[in-house]
């Protein structure tokens, strides 16, 4: 299993892997209160989903989690999130197998696809908040998370004022997994980034299509996982 905790969505599914060949076989969402105590009724009732298009022989029990950077510390899962996954985990019978955090998961996504060590600006989009991180050279180097009103681009923009680097990667990927995004492309591609921000020139907007923060989860760790062995 994969068990994603996004800002306001989690997402459980099912999946194998080949080397990069990652297939998902099943996948189920609901909206995530922040709260990883509270979901485990959540989980439990997307795991039945799950588990009723899997075939009879097949129970799983290995996970892995796709965590937002809010959770981690370093490398490592903060201590109070670690004790609550723990009792997820035990509630739910599950055999955690490893973590991703899923900027840096994207990260690695969209470099794998092009074939170089990508810049770019990453800008999760959910209902109350923006999640914006800026990608140098295939890495991860800052990350901001900031309250979502009714215009996005003034929100990304003072999430970008904040950040270090001088001059601006020219390249928007938006992600989100579960909605269409078709309008907030419209809106970005309609404001100024070349005079509002620090751009050389006007930035490419591209939008992931959905199951792609999902995919990206599996395929890092899958990578990370074959690396070690």
């Amino acid at each position: 299993f994969a068990v994603l905790f996004e800002l306001s969505t989690i997402t459980a599914a099912a999946f194998t892997a080949q080397g990069d060949k990652v297939n998902i076989i099943a996948y189920r969402t609901a909206p995530f209160s922040g709260s990883i105590p509270d979901s485990i009724e959540t989980l439990d009732v997307l795991f039945t989903g799950i588990a009723q298009v899997l075939p009879e022989t097949e129970k799983i029990e290995e996970t892995i989690f796709g965590l937002s950077r809010e959770y981690v510390e370093g490398d490592s899962i903060k201590s109070e999130v670690k004790d609550q996954l723990k009792k997820l985990v035990e509630e739910l019978s599950l055999k955690p197998t490893g973590f991703v955090v899923i900027s840096e998961a994207l990260a690695y996504f969209l470099s794998s696809k092009s074939g170089m060590q990508e810049s770019a600006i990453f800008v999760g989009v959910y209902p109350d908040e923006v999640q914006i991180s800026l990608m140098k050279i295939g890495n991860i180097t800052e990350e901001k998370t900031v309250a979502r009103t009714d215009n996005i681009c003034l929100d990304v923009k003072s999430a970008l004022a904040d950040f270090k680097q001088e001059v601006l990667p020219a390249k928007i990927v938006l992600y989100d997994g579960t909605a269409n995004l078709g309008e907030t492309k419209d809106e970005f591609l309609n404001f100024a980034w070349d005079k509002e921000c620090n751009f050389l020139h006007f930035p490419r907007v591209e939008v992931l299509p959905a199951q792609t923060t999902l995919q990206a989860v599996v395929g890092a760790y899958t990578q990370k996982k074959d690396r070690k062995s």
